[in-house]
């Protein structure tokens, strides 16, 4: 009894003084106690997300959304970092390993579109015998879905289109406008000068190299298929040159690039290919308290959005990474983030941000009034994506970019 007494006494004693250091430290008590980490279990495990810069605003939204249900994998606090990237530049620097001092190592790779995962494959298989990207419960997934449109303003797109953007027009228009002389020459005003159309760099922004994507099927007329042959077309890489020699400037960047044109107006550029959702979001700056109507904006007019007869799909996939430097605790909580990403409340938060939700389950027009798919119709706004193009071999994709580069447009 006595010896029983003693061991109370010591316990109590024992937890007198626990809770005095946890209140000394600032740790929490009661049944939190139970759950503080101690020792190696409770390190953080950090994944490192590279990403294309288009989603940067959704996915900070979702990063801190995610912190708030204190996420662990394996009895490891989750820590997320992101990093902005270049889809182009984030293909080749993971797949050539070409990581820069201090450069947080990537678990997960995340450009804006699928096209760059077999490019960025193909890099590290030439250097590795083991595969790059994990499959399974691992494998790449999309997280949110934006088409490529051509943005243009409304003076401008009346003459180009005066009966509208129909399908066999498209491409034929806007390669006559561009090698005639000045806009007098189609029908404009003759105060508006030459025809000024813009994309980004392909060969730095994954927007960019859809534009050329897009122009080869285009001209070929057809909607998949696309091969060596057809890049390398003599009449096509001749139709193609005389688009891109038009262009002043090509952008690293495609929202800066959709911000350029929007703040210099139809001085700098008449028409532009650029993101669904960057576009959605120009609109949405244009209107006034929130009206639906035909905001005037800065440049006295507003910009409306076409969507090209076969367009392609930015799909944003998030591609878990099984290189040497990820572990298996990294590609766990990789998988969390994902899910949580890819959960109803994230996929309807991307809807205010422009794009198209990648779960089948969120609909795209809903009953909510601020729903910019709904909202934004009278500006060109499309809910129904009429026809995609076949995203191309990762060898076809090379090879077009090589016609561009010797092409010397930069």
């Amino acid at each position: 009894m006595l010896r029983l007494s003693r061991m109370v006494g010591i316990g109590f004693l024992l937890l007198s003084l626990i809770t005095f250091v946890g209140r000394l430290f600032g740790v929490p008590l009661g049944n939190g106690l139970a759950n503080v980490p101690l020792g190696p279990a409770g390190e953080p495990v950090t994944i490192t997300i590279w990403y294309g810069t288009e989603k940067r605003d959704w996915l900070e939204a979702s990063k801190a959304s995610f912190e708030r249900t204190n996420p662990s994998v394996n009895g490891h606090p989750i820590i997320i970092q992101l990093r902005g990237v270049g889809s182009a530049e984030m293909a080749e620097r993971i797949g050539r390993e070409q990581f820069a001092a201090g450069d947080p190592l990537p678990t997960v790779a995340s450009p804006a579109a699928s096209l760059w995962l077999p490019v960025m494959d193909q890099e590290w298989a030439a250097r590795n015998s083991t595969p790059l990207i994990a499959t399974g419960n691992e494998a790449p997934q999309p997280l949110v879905l934006t088409p490529l449109v051509l943005v243009a303003w409304q003076q401008r797109a009346d003459v180009l289109w005066p009966n509208g953007a129909t399908n066999g027009e498209f491409w034929t228009r806007i390669h006559t406008a561009l090698t005639a002389e000045n806009w007098a020459a189609i029908g404009g005003d003759p105060q508006w000068g030459q025809v000024k159309f813009g994309h980004t760099s392909p060969l730095l922004s994954n927007s960019g190299a859809q534009a050329l994507v897009l122009m080869a099927y285009g001209y070929h007329n057809k909607t998949s298929g696309l091969s060596v042959a057809d890049v390398t077309d003599p009449d096509f890489v001749t139709w193609l040159s005389e688009i891109q020699r038009t262009i002043p400037q090509f952008g690293e960047s495609t929202g800066t690039f959709m911000n350029e044109m929007v703040l210099k107006g139809p001085g700098a550029y008449d028409m532009a290919l650029v993101y669904e959702n960057l576009a959605i979001g120009q609109v949405d700056a244009q209107t006034k308290n929130g009206r639906i109507e035909q905001a005037q904006g800065r440049q006295g007019q507003p910009i409306r959005i076409y969507y090209p007869p076969a367009t392609t799909i930015s799909d944003h996939p998030y591609a878990i990474l099984q290189a040497p430097w990820v572990t298996a605790d990294q590609r766990a909580a990789a998988v969390k983030f994902r899910d949580f990403l890819l959960a109803q409340p994230q996929q309807e938060q991307a809807l205010q941000f422009g794009f198209r939700p990648a779960n089948p389950n969120v609909a795209i027009a809903t009953s909510d009034p601020q729903n910019p798919f709904v909202r934004y119709r009278d500006f060109g706004v499309q809910v129904q994506i009429d026809q995609q193009v076949e995203t191309p071999a990762a060898q076809t994709l090379t090879e077009l970019l090589e016609v561009w580069r010797r092409g010397r447009f930069v």
